[in-house]
This record gives C-alpha cells, sequence and structure tokens, in this order.
C-alpha cells in the first residue's frame, strides 16, 4: 500500500511524508524533552517541524524540476526517512539553516544545463554557499560542485567562471565589514571551529549512530554502482546531471566528517544526494511486494530507532 501510493507524484504523498515527519519530531521530542509541553519546547518543535517540511519540499522540487527521478515520491519518502534514522537532525540548529542555503545553492547549479539565466544561476549558487559557509565553514567546498556542474554542462573557460566567487565573496564581506566595525572576531562569530578530523572511534561508540550511517553509505554507493552500469542508456543531460550527484554526495560526506563534534547534526548534507539514489534504485525493483515490504521495513526500523534512541 505504501510503496504503490509513492509510485506515484500526487500532493497526498507530500502531506503523507510531512507527517512521517511530524512523528518523528514528536518522538523526538517527547523522550528528549521531559516538559514536551512547555512553551519554550513547543516553540522549537514548531520551528523545526516547519523548516524541516520546507526542506522536504525544497529537495523534491528539485528532483522534480530537473527529472533527477521518475514521477513518483521515493525522492519524498526517503528524505523523510533519512530524518528518521538520524534524528538529532530535528533540533533546531545552525547547521539545518546552512543545509537550506545549500539547497537553495542546489536548485540553481543542478539546473545550468538550461540556457537561460547562467550568470544569474553562477551568482546565486555562490551568494547562497556563502551565506551557508557563515553558518558552517566546510560548506565551502560546495564551490567545486558548482564548478564541475558549469564545466560539465559549458565545457568551456570563460569570465563566468568569476560570477559565483563574486556571489560567495558578497555575504562574507558584508559579514566581515559589520564585525570589523563592531569590533568583533570574524573567526569567531563565524562559526570556525579547531575539532577538524574524522573520528573513527567517536561514530564506533554510538551504535545508534553507526548502524544508519553506514548502511547509508553502503546502499548509495551500491545504488553509485547499479547505475554506472546503465549510463550508456541514458542522455548527455542526464548522463551529467548523474555525474554532478555522485560529486554531490562525496562533497557532502567530506563536509560531514570535516568536524567531527557535529556530525549527527551535519549528516543531513548527505540526505539529498542519498536520497536521490536510493530513489533512482527503488524504481528499478520490479517486484511491487518487494518495494512494499522494504518501505514498511524501513519505515518501521526509524521508528524502533527512535523510540530506544
Amino acid at each position: 500500500m505504501l510503496a504503490r501510493l509513492l509510485k506515484k507524484t500526487d500532493p497526498f504523498n507530500f502531506i503523507l511524508m510531512v507527517f512521517f515527519l511530524f512523528i518523528y519530531g514528536v518522538l523526538r521530542f517527547f523522550f528528549i524533552h521531559k516538559s514536551f509541553f512547555s512553551t519554550a519546547t513547543l516553540l522549537e518543535f514548531t520551528g523545526v517541524f516547519f523548516l524541516f517540511s520546507f526542506l522536504v519540499f525544497l529537495g523534491d522540487f528539485i528532483v522534480k524540476k530537473n527529472n533527477l527521478t521518475e514521477r513518483n515520491s521515493y525522492f519524498l519518502f526517503f528524505f523523510v526517512l533519512l530524518a528518521g534514522f538520524f534524528s538529532k537532525v530535528l533540533d533546531l540548529h545552525e547547521i539545518s539553516f546552512s543545509h537550506l542555503f545549500i539547497l537553495l545553492s542546489t536548485r540553481r547549479f543542478y539546473s545550468l544545463y538550461r540556457s537561460k539565466h547562467k550568470a544569474s544561476k553562477l551568482f546565486d549558487s555562490g551568494l547562497y554557499i556563502g551565506f551557508a559557509f557563515l553558518l558552517y565553514p566546510p560548506t565551502i567546498l560546495y564551490l567545486i560542485l558548482v564548478y564541475i556542474a558549469y564545466f560539465i554542462f559549458e565545457k568551456v573557460i570563460n569570465k563566468q567562471l568569476f560570477i559565483p566567487v563574486i556571489g560567495f565573496i558578497t555575504p562574507v564581506f558584508i559579514r566581515f565589514a559589520y564585525d570589523y566595525y563592531n569590533g568583533n572576531s570574524f573567526m569567531d562569530i563565524s562559526g570556525f571551529q579547531t575539532d577538524w578530523g574524522f573520528d573513527l572511534v567517536q561514530i564506533m561508540d554510538n551504535r545508534f549512530f553507526t548502524i544508519p550511517f553506514y548502511l547509508m553509505v553502503f546502499l548509495a554507493f551500491a545504488s553509485m554502482i547499479l547505475h554506472f552500469f546503465h549510463r550508456q542508456a541514458q542522455g548527455n543531460r542526464k548522463k551529467g546531471l548523474y555525474y554532478i550527484l555522485v560529486v554531490h554526495l562525496i562533497i557532502s560526506l567530506i563536509v560531514v566528517l570535516m568536524y567531527k563534534s557535529s556530525l549527527e547534526k551535519s549528516i543531513q548534507f548527505v540526505f539529498f544526494p542519498v536520497a536521490v539514489l536510493l530513489a533512482k534504485s527503488f524504481e528499478k525493483i520490479s517486484k511491487r511486494m518487494i518495494r512494499e515490504i522494504i518501505a514498511y521495513v524501513l519505515f518501521l526500523i526509524t521508528l524502533i530507532l527512535l523510540i530506544i534512541h
């Protein structure tokens, strides 16, 4: 029943996935906050719910606008499911707002294959990454993704290469000037940290993070291998978008692993590329019963993880 519903693109599916997100949020806040019905907790929950609902909507818009999957709601399902697997992202944190800006940038540079408004798309991509950088500095690496997308679709070197940098510098310079005027340290206020590096021991000590993390990475790379053998059947535009998606996943993993103290919140940066890859693989399952079993099992696992966590 669930997989059958998700096979179509329907406004009801979005409402259903938002309802799943609501359940995850309620469980997360209920077991974490003893005073769940306090005003402060309810306000925080409302903020988190609406922020992630918009992230889900924005991600789905990017997928549909660029035909990254077939006309279905599988992406919605896997994006929300990942929020259930890694429930600590369902807190009101600046990393989530940084993620929002990265998705806004993604919306622009994924559409560079279209001939219209390339300059504005490049500027907007850099601009949004600049805002994301101010909230979470490792996101500066997404500038690489903008240039990769540009070279995949343009295959030329020209003066437009400076546009993303100009866009990126704009909010950063304004913030620097503001901090300088007020006698503040730009390095401190912008969220720069010193705990660089991938701490395998820290991850292995937290089985509630370790199991979903390695399962997600395994499924994502298995999906990449599966699509590698089918790429010859795709057109140039779809191949280009797929290459961008793969690099998107790799850069997102690097961004997540750069600060070991924020792993459980920054993991949300991989949600978009992983959800797209899993949706594309889910489409290839021909047996409807198998899709149903997988969908219900994964949903039940998220509920169990939330309750026992």
